[in-house]
Protein backbone atom coordinates (compact mmCIF):
# COMPACT_ATOMS: atom_id res chain seq x y z
CA UNK A 1 0.00 0.00 0.00
CA UNK A 2 1.11 3.39 -0.09
CA UNK A 3 1.96 5.59 2.92
CA UNK A 4 0.08 8.95 3.47
CA UNK A 5 0.71 12.08 1.83
CA UNK A 6 1.42 13.36 5.36
CA UNK A 7 4.20 11.10 5.65
CA UNK A 8 5.86 11.75 2.11
CA UNK A 9 5.59 15.51 3.24
CA UNK A 10 7.69 14.82 6.16
CA UNK A 11 10.14 12.75 4.60
CA UNK A 12 10.64 15.36 1.94
CA UNK A 13 11.50 17.87 4.37
CA UNK A 14 14.11 15.68 6.00
CA UNK A 15 16.08 14.54 2.73
CA UNK A 16 15.81 18.53 1.20
CA UNK A 17 17.44 19.46 4.60
CA UNK A 18 20.39 17.07 4.32
CA UNK A 19 21.35 18.18 0.60
CA UNK A 20 22.28 21.29 -1.32
CA UNK A 21 20.37 23.07 -3.41
CA UNK A 22 22.15 22.14 -6.84
CA UNK A 23 21.85 18.55 -6.38
CA UNK A 24 18.71 18.00 -3.92
CA UNK A 25 18.03 14.92 -3.23
CA UNK A 26 13.98 14.62 -2.77
CA UNK A 27 11.37 11.55 -2.06
CA UNK A 28 9.64 10.69 -5.21
CA UNK A 29 7.21 7.64 -4.06
CA UNK A 30 7.26 5.50 -0.83
CA UNK A 31 5.41 2.24 -0.43
CA UNK A 32 5.02 -0.29 2.32
CA UNK A 33 3.89 -3.70 3.02
CA UNK A 34 4.74 -6.34 4.69
CA UNK A 35 6.71 -9.92 3.92
CA UNK A 36 8.35 -12.83 5.52
CA UNK A 37 4.56 -14.27 6.24
CA UNK A 38 4.16 -10.78 6.83
CA UNK A 39 6.52 -11.36 10.25
CA UNK A 40 8.61 -8.12 9.08
CA UNK A 41 7.44 -4.58 8.11
CA UNK A 42 8.91 -3.56 4.78
CA UNK A 43 9.05 0.30 2.94
CA UNK A 44 10.33 1.12 -0.02
CA UNK A 45 11.68 4.74 -0.46
CA UNK A 46 12.23 5.85 -4.22
CA UNK A 47 14.55 9.20 -4.02
CA UNK A 48 16.02 11.70 -6.79
CA UNK A 49 18.72 13.48 -6.96
CA UNK A 50 18.64 16.63 -9.39
CA UNK A 51 15.97 16.85 -12.32
CA UNK A 52 16.80 13.95 -14.69
CA UNK A 53 14.34 10.76 -13.59
CA UNK A 54 17.42 8.29 -14.07
CA UNK A 55 19.37 9.88 -11.12
CA UNK A 56 16.76 7.82 -8.67
CA UNK A 57 18.34 4.90 -5.93
CA UNK A 58 15.83 3.18 -3.66
CA UNK A 59 16.13 2.95 0.15
CA UNK A 60 14.38 -0.08 1.56
CA UNK A 61 13.44 -0.22 5.36
CA UNK A 62 12.80 -3.57 7.29
CA UNK A 63 11.84 -4.02 10.67
CA UNK A 64 9.75 -6.51 12.88
CA UNK A 65 6.08 -5.64 12.09
CA UNK A 66 5.69 -6.32 16.31
CA UNK A 67 7.79 -5.29 18.97
CA UNK A 68 10.33 -2.64 19.63
CA UNK A 69 10.44 0.03 16.28
CA UNK A 70 13.79 1.55 17.53
CA UNK A 71 16.75 -0.91 17.45
CA UNK A 72 20.39 -0.24 16.39
CA UNK A 73 20.02 0.57 12.98
CA UNK A 74 22.19 -1.74 10.43
CA UNK A 75 23.01 -0.14 6.47
CA UNK A 76 23.30 -3.05 3.99
CA UNK A 77 25.38 -2.47 0.68
CA UNK A 78 25.91 -5.37 -1.61
CA UNK A 79 27.88 -5.94 -4.70
CA UNK A 80 29.05 -5.33 -8.22
CA UNK A 81 25.82 -5.38 -9.87
CA UNK A 82 23.96 -5.66 -7.10
CA UNK A 83 21.38 -4.04 -4.78
CA UNK A 84 19.54 -4.56 -1.34
CA UNK A 85 17.30 -7.45 -2.97
CA UNK A 86 20.78 -9.86 -2.72
CA UNK A 87 20.17 -10.13 1.21
CA UNK A 88 16.55 -10.81 0.99
CA UNK A 89 17.51 -14.36 -0.64
CA UNK A 90 16.41 -17.73 0.49
CA UNK A 91 14.41 -19.30 3.45
CA UNK A 92 16.92 -17.26 6.17
CA UNK A 93 18.27 -14.27 4.52
CA UNK A 94 20.00 -11.74 6.19
CA UNK A 95 17.30 -9.52 6.35
CA UNK A 96 15.13 -11.48 7.72
CA UNK A 97 17.13 -12.68 10.64
CA UNK A 98 18.43 -9.30 11.07
CA UNK A 99 14.94 -7.54 11.33
CA UNK A 100 13.40 -10.43 13.57
CA UNK A 101 16.37 -9.70 16.47
CA UNK A 102 14.89 -5.69 16.38
CA UNK A 103 17.42 -4.65 14.44
CA UNK A 104 16.20 -1.21 12.01
CA UNK A 105 17.65 -2.65 8.72
CA UNK A 106 18.23 -0.52 5.81
CA UNK A 107 19.21 -1.70 2.11
CA UNK A 108 20.86 0.36 -0.33
CA UNK A 109 19.75 -0.37 -4.55
CA UNK A 110 21.99 2.05 -6.55
CA UNK A 111 20.37 3.64 -9.48
CA UNK A 112 21.54 1.00 -11.65
CA UNK A 113 18.43 -0.92 -10.26
CA UNK A 114 15.45 -1.72 -13.12
CA UNK A 115 17.59 -0.15 -15.84
CA UNK A 116 18.40 -2.71 -18.43
CA UNK A 117 20.13 -2.93 -21.85
CA UNK A 118 17.14 -2.99 -24.17
CA UNK A 119 15.74 0.45 -22.49
CA UNK A 120 19.50 2.02 -22.86
CA UNK A 121 19.83 1.37 -25.86
CA UNK A 122 16.42 2.86 -27.13
CA UNK A 123 16.93 5.94 -24.58
CA UNK A 124 20.65 6.01 -25.02
CA UNK A 125 20.98 9.97 -24.24
CA UNK A 126 19.58 9.40 -20.69
CA UNK A 127 21.66 6.17 -19.96
CA UNK A 128 24.84 8.35 -20.96
CA UNK A 129 23.92 10.18 -17.56
CA UNK A 130 25.56 6.71 -16.31
CA UNK A 131 29.37 8.27 -17.63
CA UNK A 132 28.59 10.46 -14.52
CA UNK A 133 28.08 7.78 -12.00
CA UNK A 134 31.12 6.83 -9.91
CA UNK A 135 32.37 6.18 -6.94
CA UNK A 136 30.80 9.88 -5.77
CA UNK A 137 27.59 8.74 -6.70
CA UNK A 138 27.07 5.95 -5.00
CA UNK A 139 28.65 7.46 -1.69
CA UNK A 140 26.92 10.37 -1.94
CA UNK A 141 24.01 8.19 -1.80
CA UNK A 142 24.89 5.92 1.08
CA UNK A 143 26.01 9.21 2.98
CA UNK A 144 22.96 10.42 2.58
CA UNK A 145 20.94 7.09 3.98
CA UNK A 146 23.09 7.54 6.55
CA UNK A 147 22.65 10.88 7.85
CA UNK A 148 18.84 10.32 7.21
CA UNK A 149 19.07 7.06 9.75
CA UNK A 150 20.63 9.11 12.32
CA UNK A 151 18.14 12.13 11.63
CA UNK A 152 15.63 9.73 12.04
CA UNK A 153 16.26 7.55 14.71
CA UNK A 154 19.61 9.54 16.53
CA UNK A 155 21.60 6.39 15.68
CA UNK A 156 24.41 6.04 13.64
CA UNK A 157 23.97 2.98 12.15
CA UNK A 158 26.26 0.06 11.33
CA UNK A 159 27.09 -0.52 8.01
CA UNK A 160 27.35 -3.93 6.63
CA UNK A 161 28.94 -4.05 2.84
CA UNK A 162 29.72 -7.33 0.47
CA UNK A 163 32.11 -7.70 -2.39
CA UNK A 164 32.10 -4.01 -3.53
CA UNK A 165 30.10 -3.26 -0.92
CA UNK A 166 33.08 -3.18 1.16
CA UNK A 167 34.97 -1.06 -0.91
CA UNK A 168 32.11 1.41 -0.64
CA UNK A 169 31.55 1.06 3.07
CA UNK A 170 35.39 1.66 3.74
CA UNK A 171 35.13 4.35 1.34
CA UNK A 172 32.22 6.03 3.14
CA UNK A 173 34.27 5.32 6.56
CA UNK A 174 37.08 7.00 4.90
CA UNK A 175 35.18 10.11 4.37
CA UNK A 176 32.90 10.66 6.80
CA UNK A 177 33.77 8.19 10.12
CA UNK A 178 31.57 10.50 12.77
CA UNK A 179 28.48 8.82 10.59
CA UNK A 180 28.55 5.36 11.34
CA UNK A 181 28.60 3.49 14.79
CA UNK A 182 30.67 0.21 13.24
CA UNK A 183 31.27 -2.14 10.12
CA UNK A 184 31.17 -5.57 8.82
CA UNK A 185 33.04 -6.14 5.62
CA UNK A 186 32.04 -9.61 3.88
CA UNK A 187 34.48 -11.05 1.35
CA UNK A 188 35.69 -7.40 -0.03
CA UNK A 189 38.92 -5.90 0.10
CA UNK A 190 40.13 -2.44 -0.95
CA UNK A 191 43.82 -3.09 0.03
CA UNK A 192 46.37 -5.38 -0.44
CA UNK A 193 50.32 -5.62 -0.64
CA UNK A 194 50.24 -8.77 -3.22
CA UNK A 195 50.93 -7.80 -6.54
CA UNK A 196 48.40 -10.58 -7.44
CA UNK A 197 45.69 -8.87 -6.19
CA UNK A 198 46.15 -5.72 -7.33
CA UNK A 199 46.97 -7.08 -10.72
CA UNK A 200 43.67 -8.21 -11.57
CA UNK A 201 42.01 -4.75 -10.43
CA UNK A 202 44.75 -3.69 -12.75
CA UNK A 203 43.50 -5.30 -15.35
CA UNK A 204 40.31 -4.09 -15.03
CA UNK A 205 41.31 -0.40 -14.54
CA UNK A 206 42.84 -0.85 -17.97
CA UNK A 207 39.94 -2.49 -19.59
CA UNK A 208 37.64 0.34 -17.67
CA UNK A 209 39.57 2.91 -19.29
CA UNK A 210 39.44 2.15 -22.68
CA UNK A 211 35.30 1.26 -22.83
CA UNK A 212 34.94 4.77 -21.36
CA UNK A 213 37.38 6.47 -24.00
CA UNK A 214 35.23 4.47 -26.60
CA UNK A 215 31.86 5.81 -25.06
CA UNK A 216 30.96 2.72 -23.42
CA UNK A 217 29.49 3.94 -20.24
CA UNK A 218 28.07 0.40 -18.91
CA UNK A 219 29.32 -3.19 -18.37
CA UNK A 220 26.68 -5.62 -19.87
CA UNK A 221 28.75 -8.71 -18.51
CA UNK A 222 25.91 -9.71 -16.18
CA UNK A 223 23.53 -10.64 -19.16
CA UNK A 224 26.09 -13.55 -19.79
CA UNK A 225 24.89 -15.30 -16.35
CA UNK A 226 21.38 -14.32 -16.95
CA UNK A 227 21.05 -16.18 -20.27
CA UNK A 228 22.69 -19.05 -18.86
CA UNK A 229 20.29 -19.10 -16.03
CA UNK A 230 17.79 -18.64 -18.21
CA UNK A 231 18.44 -21.46 -20.10
CA UNK A 232 19.50 -23.94 -17.40
CA UNK A 233 15.60 -23.29 -16.33
CA UNK A 234 13.95 -23.17 -20.03
CA UNK A 235 16.32 -25.65 -21.64
CA UNK A 236 18.53 -27.67 -19.61
CA UNK A 237 19.32 -29.97 -22.51
CA UNK A 238 20.10 -27.62 -25.04
CA UNK A 239 23.44 -26.66 -26.15
CA UNK A 240 25.06 -23.82 -24.86
CA UNK A 241 25.61 -20.85 -26.78
CA UNK A 242 28.34 -19.61 -24.01
CA UNK A 243 30.24 -22.40 -23.18
CA UNK A 244 31.32 -24.49 -26.12
CA UNK A 245 30.46 -28.41 -25.74
CA UNK A 246 28.37 -28.69 -22.52
CA UNK A 247 24.85 -28.42 -22.12
CA UNK A 248 23.01 -25.62 -20.69
CA UNK A 249 22.49 -27.29 -17.54
CA UNK A 250 26.72 -28.27 -17.49
CA UNK A 251 27.06 -24.49 -18.22
CA UNK A 252 25.89 -23.40 -15.78
CA UNK A 253 27.64 -25.20 -12.61
CA UNK A 254 30.68 -24.56 -14.83
CA UNK A 255 30.11 -20.72 -14.84
CA UNK A 256 29.52 -20.03 -11.87
CA UNK A 257 32.70 -22.37 -10.12
CA UNK A 258 35.50 -20.90 -12.78
CA UNK A 259 37.83 -18.70 -11.80
CA UNK A 260 36.84 -15.24 -12.80
CA UNK A 261 38.77 -13.64 -15.22
CA UNK A 262 41.18 -11.41 -13.87
CA UNK A 263 40.85 -12.29 -10.27
CA UNK A 264 43.33 -13.51 -8.12
CA UNK A 265 44.14 -17.11 -7.81
CA UNK A 266 41.73 -19.31 -6.14
CA UNK A 267 38.92 -16.89 -6.00
CA UNK A 268 35.17 -18.23 -7.19
CA UNK A 269 31.61 -17.55 -7.12
CA UNK A 270 30.30 -21.11 -5.79
CA UNK A 271 31.97 -23.72 -4.54
CA UNK A 272 31.18 -27.15 -6.07
CA UNK A 273 29.97 -30.00 -4.70
CA UNK A 274 31.52 -33.79 -4.25
CA UNK A 275 29.39 -35.25 -7.59
CA UNK A 276 29.80 -33.73 -11.06
CA UNK A 277 27.75 -30.30 -11.81
CA UNK A 278 26.37 -30.05 -8.06
CA UNK A 279 26.83 -27.34 -5.45
CA UNK A 280 28.68 -27.89 -2.12
CA UNK A 281 26.61 -25.16 -0.10
CA UNK A 282 24.14 -23.26 -2.10
CA UNK A 283 20.98 -24.83 -3.45
CA UNK A 284 20.60 -24.47 -7.05
CA UNK A 285 17.15 -22.56 -6.41
CA UNK A 286 19.38 -19.43 -4.53
CA UNK A 287 21.88 -18.82 -7.52
CA UNK A 288 19.35 -19.03 -9.28
CA UNK A 289 17.26 -16.41 -7.58
CA UNK A 290 20.52 -14.42 -6.63
CA UNK A 291 21.28 -13.72 -10.67
CA UNK A 292 17.60 -12.72 -11.32
CA UNK A 293 17.46 -10.25 -8.77
CA UNK A 294 20.96 -8.65 -9.79
CA UNK A 295 21.25 -5.72 -11.98
CA UNK A 296 21.99 -6.12 -15.81
CA UNK A 297 24.27 -3.09 -16.05
CA UNK A 298 27.37 -1.59 -14.09
CA UNK A 299 28.39 1.64 -14.71
CA UNK A 300 31.90 1.50 -16.22
CA UNK A 301 32.86 4.95 -14.31
CA UNK A 302 32.23 3.34 -10.59
CA UNK A 303 33.89 0.08 -12.18
CA UNK A 304 37.35 2.54 -13.40
CA UNK A 305 37.06 4.20 -9.95
CA UNK A 306 37.50 1.68 -7.60
CA UNK A 307 39.72 -0.33 -9.88
CA UNK A 308 42.19 2.16 -10.48
CA UNK A 309 42.28 3.15 -6.55
CA UNK A 310 43.02 -0.64 -5.43
CA UNK A 311 45.46 -1.09 -8.21
CA UNK A 312 47.53 2.12 -7.84
CA UNK A 313 46.48 4.02 -4.58
CA UNK A 314 47.65 1.52 -1.95
CA UNK A 315 49.72 4.58 0.03
CA UNK A 316 46.07 6.02 0.19
CA UNK A 317 44.87 3.43 1.71
CA UNK A 318 46.78 2.45 4.35
CA UNK A 319 46.65 6.35 5.55
CA UNK A 320 42.53 5.99 5.08
CA UNK A 321 42.71 2.26 7.06
CA UNK A 322 44.48 3.71 9.83
CA UNK A 323 41.74 6.44 10.78
CA UNK A 324 38.82 3.55 11.30
CA UNK A 325 38.50 3.30 15.25
CA UNK A 326 34.57 1.82 15.53
CA UNK A 327 33.74 -1.88 15.94
CA UNK A 328 35.07 -3.85 12.99
CA UNK A 329 34.29 -7.18 11.83
CA UNK A 330 35.63 -9.16 8.87
CA UNK A 331 34.10 -11.98 6.92
CA UNK A 332 35.84 -13.80 4.24
CA UNK A 333 35.57 -16.48 2.10
CA UNK A 334 38.14 -19.48 1.68
CA UNK A 335 37.84 -19.46 -2.19
CA UNK A 336 37.14 -15.58 -1.91
CA UNK A 337 38.72 -12.63 -1.23
CA UNK A 338 40.19 -14.87 1.65
CA UNK A 339 43.31 -14.03 3.52
CA UNK A 340 43.61 -10.71 1.64
CA UNK A 341 41.09 -9.13 3.37
CA UNK A 342 42.81 -10.34 7.18
CA UNK A 343 45.75 -8.27 5.97
CA UNK A 344 43.38 -4.99 5.32
CA UNK A 345 41.51 -5.58 8.99
CA UNK A 346 45.00 -5.63 10.23
CA UNK A 347 46.02 -2.09 9.07
CA UNK A 348 42.95 -0.67 10.42
CA UNK A 349 43.29 1.75 13.53
CA UNK A 350 40.50 0.16 15.63
CA UNK A 351 40.92 -1.23 18.61
CA UNK A 352 37.89 -3.49 18.42
CA UNK A 353 38.67 -5.47 15.43
CA UNK A 354 37.42 -9.20 14.52
CA UNK A 355 37.83 -11.72 11.86
CA UNK A 356 35.93 -15.06 10.58
CA UNK A 357 37.40 -17.17 7.94
CA UNK A 358 34.96 -19.53 6.59
CA UNK A 359 37.01 -22.47 4.90
CA UNK A 360 35.68 -23.92 2.04
CA UNK A 361 33.29 -21.06 0.47
CA UNK A 362 33.40 -19.35 -2.37
CA UNK A 363 31.98 -15.50 -2.76
CA UNK A 364 28.54 -15.70 -3.46
CA UNK A 365 28.38 -18.97 -0.80
CA UNK A 366 28.39 -16.39 1.86
CA UNK A 367 24.65 -15.41 0.23
CA UNK A 368 23.19 -18.23 -0.99
CA UNK A 369 24.21 -21.17 1.32
CA UNK A 370 21.49 -23.50 2.48
CA UNK A 371 22.75 -23.06 5.88
CA UNK A 372 22.66 -19.40 5.84
CA UNK A 373 22.74 -18.36 9.51
CA UNK A 374 25.84 -20.73 9.89
CA UNK A 375 27.16 -19.20 7.17
CA UNK A 376 27.31 -15.44 7.72
CA UNK A 377 23.96 -14.32 9.36
CA UNK A 378 24.78 -15.39 13.13
CA UNK A 379 28.53 -14.25 12.81
CA UNK A 380 27.09 -10.74 12.51
CA UNK A 381 24.61 -10.86 15.03
CA UNK A 382 26.68 -12.85 17.44
CA UNK A 383 29.05 -9.60 17.09
CA UNK A 384 26.17 -6.85 17.21
CA UNK A 385 24.61 -8.03 20.53
CA UNK A 386 27.79 -7.75 21.79
CA UNK A 387 28.49 -4.39 21.05
CA UNK A 388 25.17 -2.57 20.14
Amino acid sequence: MEVTKTILFINLIIWTSLAGAADAYKVVSEQADKIFDEKIYHVQTTIQQGEKEINRFTMNYFRAASGDKKGQAVLLVGGSNSNSDVYSIGANPLVKDLASQGYAVYGYSPRTKGLSLGFCQKEAKKCDEMKNWGLKTYLSDIELMAQKIKAESGLAPVLVGMSLGSILSFKALAAHPNYYAGVVFIDGNSYSTDEKFKKGFETDCLNATKAIASGEYYDTSMLGFKLMANLFVNNPGGKSPVVNGLTNYQAFFVATNNPVPNAFPGYTYVAMGDTPFSYKYSPVENLLDMVEVVNELEPMKLIQDYSCEIARGVKNYKRDYAVINIPVLGIAAEKGFGAFMQESIIEMGAKDKSFILKPGYAHADLLTADDQRSALNDDIINWLKKRF
